[in-house]
């Protein structure tokens, strides 16, 4: 997806073999409409071609970098044809988002659902994890309102996501900036969950305007263990879940850019550029490696204790490969604000296998909300 200012360019760099010339048209369904604008250099184009000339077509050869930026909000397409005009490859249904520029800034509201069980420092850890997201996101998104009172058990499908949390949740009317969360506590259960999360209200975009997070009262009232790893541990889950409200593994600005099978991996361009920056150029399967049962997380046997991982360890790492997949879902992120991380050396020959699953992946049916609309 693109912002339609005409400055978010994105790099591309162009493999074709048999040594035949392709072009790369933007545009192609949509001739009266300058959705998209394309050039081909090797540095980031210094200027936008949106309002002064049609720019949407290049002729590209192996190893040829190109840039696509948005212009006007929208979906548009890009097609890569043979020079006889055969199309080889297309996307007719790439979003182009309205740039807005009046609030910069990215908001998480956390909504703590009456009857959690929560302490008042728990409280704290999930709000401090909301803020470490809001430094991350460097742009806000487009407000959105919800028009009327929304019991979310009229939905069938919440009741089998909610399950046994606690509380009930009714989204009161109002506006939206940029995010709203509800977070609540499951009481212990057979196994020792650590928590859940998921996005289940969607902007037009693809991107989120509600989610939820709900941690397991046994893992957050734990005994018996080392309070160092325990208080670090619940803050890492609380990153982490708050991530799934963000769409990560929940949304189809993730499942866009997944590929799934016996070595499922997530082919973002920003991802794979950051996981070959961490140390995996040698990685042998196919890059960025996800979880083969479901694919909302990194693959453990890869990633070990990076944050997205399914298990909770100890000094877990917000890496700049989740950063780069969170940009390629949409969001404008500050790269600096990842913590130093390089992928585990000897578990970069591990073939693709199972984790144990501490988190689950909380994935609604598509619920599309525009602004003033529900």
């Amino acid at each position: 997806s693109f912002d339609s200012d005409g400055e978010d360019w994105k790099r591309f760099t162009v493999q074709v073999t048999g040594g035949v010339p392709v072009v790369v048209t933007v545009n192609g369904l949509t001739a009266d409409t300058v959705s998209l604008e394309i050039s081909k250099a090797r540095s980031r184009p210094n200027r936008s071609f949106c309002p002064a000339e049609r720019n949407d077509d290049v002729t590209v050869e192996d190893g040829d970098v190109v840039w696509i930026a948005g212009c006007s909000e929208g979906n548009s397409s890009i097609f890569i044809q043979a020079q006889d005009g055969t199309v080889l490859w297309s996307d007719v249904s790439v979003p182009v988002r309205r740039a807005y520029t009046a609030d910069t800034s990215f908001d998480i509201e956390v909504v703590f659902v009456e009857g959690h069980r929560f302490s008042a420092e728990h409280m704290e850890w999930m709000r401090a994890a909301a803020l470490r997201w809001e430094a991350i996101i460097t742009e806000g998104l487009p407000d959105t309102e919800v028009t009327s009172a929304i019991d979310m058990e009229d939905f069938d499908w919440w009741a089998a996501w909610w399950r046994d949390a606690r509380g009930r949740v009714v989204v009161q009317p109002g506006p939206v900036d940029d995010l709203r969360i509800y977070v609540s506590t499951r009481p212990p259960q057979g196994t020792l969950a650590f928590g859940w999360g998921g996005a289940f209200f969607f902007r037009p975009s693809g991107l989120p305007d509600m989610g939820t997070v709900v941690i397991g009262e046994a893992f957050l009232n734990a005994l018996n263990v080392d309070p160092e790893w325990h208080a670090q541990s619940v803050r890492s889950v609380m990153v982490h879940e708050i991530a799934h409200a963000l769409g990560f593994g929940s949304s189809r600005m993730w499942a866009r850019w997944i590929v799934e099978g016996a070595d499922s991996h997530f082919r973002g361009p920003e991802a794979r550029v950051f996981f070959d920056l961490a140390g995996g150029e040698s990685y042998p399967g196919n890059k960025v490696p996800v979880q083969i049962d479901g694919g909302g997380h990194w693959r453990e046997a890869v990633f070990g204790d990076e944050i997205m991982s399914p298990r909770a360890g100890l000094y877990e790492d917000l890496s700049s490969v989740t950063l780069g997949a969170m940009h390629d879902m949409g969001y404008r992120v500050d790269f600096t604000q990842a913590d130093p991380y390089t992928l585990p050396q000897e578990a970069l020959g591990k073939p693709a296998g199972r984790a144990e699953i501490r988190c689950e992946v909380l994935r609604a049916p598509v619920i599309l909300r525009g602004r003033g609309r529900t």
